[in-house]
């Protein structure tokens, strides 16, 4: 028993040790980012159950999804952040989609597979949306301050 305590805290204070503080991380402005992203969801689905406009709507949505948060990033000045942003809101909906289609065990005609295919590329869009948020979404942590030291004399 006594080694079992041992292991989890030895285990438990690397885990500490290794994820940095608060104040290594910088200011978290995820909540911006998951902001637009509540707005292009409800745009998306209102546009899908919209029967005039649906089209419009949904690809208003879509576009939202794709460019909102990239934006919120640069106006941080995180121009890094946001093609990071911008690579995993495209790529993580094709992934997804492409894990649901090799999925799929229904094959016997056109279209079978669309339904997992479909789940596959929202939970793609969810997660990247979720890790945006939670993980890309922080400022640069402020540098510490230069000190020079200086020597002079007269000669």
């Amino acid at each position: 028993m006594r080694r079992l305590v041992t292991l989890v805290v030895l285990v438990g204070g690397l885990g500490v040790a290794a994820t940095p503080s608060r104040a290594d991380r910088g200011t978290w402005y995820g909540w911006q980012t998951l902001g637009v992203d509540a707005v292009a969801d409800v745009t998306m689905v209102g546009g899908l159950v919209e029967g005039r406009h649906g089209v419009a709507v949904a690809t208003v949505g879509l576009a939202v999804y794709a460019l909102g948060p990239p934006l919120v990033h640069a106006a941080h000045g995180n121009w890094g952040r946001g093609g990071v942003s911008v690579a995993m809101r495209v790529g993580g909906p094709l992934v997804g989609g492409l894990v649901g289609s090799a999925l799929c065990v229904d094959r016997t005609g056109f279209l079978r597979c669309l339904g997992s295919t479909v789940i596959g590329v929202v939970a793609g869009a969810v997660v990247a949306q979720a890790v945006d948020g939670a993980v890309v979404a922080y400022e640069d942590a402020p540098s510490a301050p230069v000190q020079l030291v200086s020597l002079g004399g007269r000669f």
